[in-house]
């Protein structure tokens, strides 16, 4: 059997944590792996685009892909020693090889391996008062 071409990309992470962890609770609950790529380039979306995958657009991702997968996502830093995604905070800036399954239903983006390139630490204790000083000083 042929492997699917591959591309490479950059992208800002969002929702990373859902990388090693399956989302089995809340509205969204579906026990997959999950993350968000955003903030594509026009190369990065030429790329996909030419894989046949469909990007989106919201004013607060950019254009962007959301990829899920059934087994948990390999990020690794760019030495090569692997990430938790549980670290991987929104906005981590990272390079992913991209390629594509398809199903019934379609294609869709899978995600073959991430480098980490610039690591915002995810931080679950930080207070919203934390959070919205950090948002108010790159605005």
């Amino acid at each position: 059997m042929a492997k699917n071409p591959s591309v490479k990309i950059e992208a800002d992470v969002m929702w990373a944590g859902n990388m090693v962890t399956p989302r089995d609770s809340g509205q969204y609950a579906d026990g997959k792996y999950h993350v968000d790529l955003t903030n594509l380039d026009a190369d990065a979306v030429k790329a996909l685009e030419s894989l046949g995958l469909k990007v989106n657009f919201k004013d607060d991702k950019g254009k962007f892909l959301h990829v899920k997968s059934q087994r948990p996502m390999q990020v690794f830093h760019s030495d090569g020693s692997p990430v938790e995604g549980s670290e991987v905070g929104n906005g981590s800036k990272a390079r992913a090889l991209m390629s594509f399954y398809e199903n019934s239903y379609g294609r869709f983006p899978s995600l073959v391996k991430m480098v980490v390139t610039d690591l915002v630490k995810y931080d679950a204790g930080a207070s919203i008062d934390e959070l919205l000083e950090d948002t108010e000083e790159t605005l």
